[in-house]
């Protein structure tokens, strides 16, 4: 599997560092990786305040911040 490093710690780092911020301090955050038939799969799991439906098909565009959370700011 060919990746670039760089670009694969910056993504894990934002995952996980979103689910902390976006979680209670006394929740669990599950981090999980799988590796396939050349096939990575990273999996990031908190129970924190989620992400309004209306924002979703947005969270990928480059710099984009939600506006609000669903039930407020743990950070």
């Amino acid at each position: 599997m060919s990746v670039d490093v760089q670009k694969l710690e910056k993504i894990v780092n934002n995952l996980v560092s979103n689910a902390i911020k976006f979680s209670e301090n006394d929740r669990q955050i599950e981090l999980t990786a799988h590796y396939d038939d050349e096939l990575l799969t990273i999996s990031v799991m908190d129970y924190g305040s989620g992400i309004a439906e209306d924002e979703i098909d947005k969270i990928f565009n480059r710099f984009y911040q939600a506006k609000h959370n669903l039930s407020g700011n743990y950070g």
